[in-house]
């Protein structure tokens, strides 16, 4: 790990360093790889260990340019960086297939500094994703930075007042820049579930029949997750079915969806149970994955999260 000084082209001249020392101290192949610009706004710290592990899963699949901000406590106006390259085995070869790590740690003064800084960082002709663990980074000077991303992934499920959060979100984004949120793609299982229901031409030709949407969920408010879903279904079954929320005593989040359409014979429940067809889709490293897999605006969301802020 090398220390790197805090403008763009000397971390960029540092990088170099390090990739010529790997190089002569490897006895395999490196191949340096990168996909895109990954823009990462830790909680905390830059150097933390659990989002190091994290990156170091996604790498192989969807090599990049980590560039990891996070806060330093000191007094003053501060910044502070590192650099460093994460290799793995390429699966069947000698290739150590390697990714670019810079990690920027800044105090509250030092954070306006920053936009030029990454700017100069971020990897030409390549997209930029920004990954919001830190909610905070969408108020300025923070802002700045979200803004140029071609795609941006948040986490709302924890958000009391995710409406906002939402909204802000959306207006840093440039028009076509893409806006992903982990509490909708935690629903893929549930919505593959469902679209199963209406494989069967008996279920797909009831569909009109449904009346009511039931979502069952963890007192006492409904989840993100349910309301979501409860629009994504509304907006895919004919006829708007009306929606009731039911909390239940047992569980955690959403606990099952219930459809029902009286005088048609269907009445079909979606459970936990039925997503132990999806091992490890609810792992934070599988959720990240779908969404740098797709860089394009996700239409299904974005008319969800229409529906949702209303």
């Amino acid at each position: 790990m090398t220390r790197a000084a805090i403008d763009a082209d000397s971390i960029l001249k540092r990088l170099d360093e390090l990739w010529r020392t790997l190089a002569a101290a490897e006895e395999t192949e490196l191949l340096r790889a990168c996909a895109m610009t990954l823009l990462v706004f830790a909680e905390g710290p830059p150097n933390d260990a659990a989002l190091a592990g994290s990156l170091a899963e996604l790498m192989l699949a969807h090599p990049f340019r980590a560039i990891v901000i996070g806060r330093i406590q000191d007094g003053g106006r501060r910044l502070e960086a590192e650099v460093t390259a994460r290799c793995s085995l390429a699966h069947g070869r000698r290739t150590r297939i390697c990714c670019e790590q810079i990690e920027i740690g800044a105090t509250a003064l030092a954070l306006s500094d920053l936009a030029p800084i990454v700017r100069g960082l971020t990897v030409a002709d390549l997209p930029v994703v920004a990954w919001l663990r830190d909610a905070g980074a969408l108020e300025q000077p923070c802002g700045e930075l979200v803004s140029f991303a071609d795609k941006l992934i948040l986490d709302s499920t924890a958000e009391g007042n995710w409406q906002v959060m939402l909204r802000s979100a959306r207006a840093l984004l440039r028009q076509d820049a893409a806006l992903a949120d982990l509490a909708w793609t935690r629903l893929t299982p549930w919505r593959l579930a469902l679209a199963e229901v209406f494989d069967d031409p008996d279920r797909a030709a009831k569909a009109g029949a449904i009346e009511r949407i039931e979502l069952q969920h963890a007192p006492p408010a409904p989840p993100l997750t349910a309301i979501y879903l409860a629009a994504w279904l509304r907006l895919r079954l004919p006829g708007a079915p009306a929606v009731t929320f039911a909390p239940v005593p047992s569980g955690e989040g959403l606990c099952a969806v219930r459809l029902y359409a009286p005088g048609s014979g269907l009445a079909f429940e979606c459970g936990t149970e039925l997503l132990s067809h999806f091992p490890g889709t609810s792992r934070l490293e599988y959720l990240l994955a779908e969404e740098l897999s797709l860089m394009a605006p996700d239409p299904a969301f974005e008319a969800v999260l229409a529906a949702s802020l209303g």
